[in-house]
């Protein structure tokens, strides 16, 4: 938790959009503090369960959870858009997020 409220105002001052995670043998799509967390491990050969009860600190949001058969997370990124889905291994979209933005390119 101390090295979360370390790096929360690096990650605003630095202007980050979004940030991915993996190794949890789970998916979620979390919103911290206006910023959208991907944590994926699915392609792991076991799965994790989640915590049940409130496990998570105040300012901090599960948008979505999943931690059934394997998935992928396709992100697709141009000057304008990123776009995170979640895909299973049959085509399914399980998840979308989009993020309109935008950038300088130089």
């Amino acid at each position: 938790q101390q090295q979360r409220c370390c790096w929360r105002p690096c990650l605003a001052d630095w202007g980050i959009d979004a940030v991915l995670a993996g190794h949890d043998h789970t998916y979620e799509r979390l919103e911290a503090f206006g910023i959208p967390y991907y944590v994926n491990g699915l392609g792991g050969k076991s799965r994790y369960g989640f915590p049940s009860g409130p496990d998570l600190e105040e300012g901090v949001e599960s948008i979505t959870r999943y931690n059934g058969t394997e998935r992928a997370l396709l992100i697709e990124v141009t000057p304008e858009t990123f776009v995170g889905r979640f895909i299973t291994v049959d085509g399914v979209v399980r998840d979308e997020h989009h993020i309109n933005q935008e950038c300088e390119v130089e």
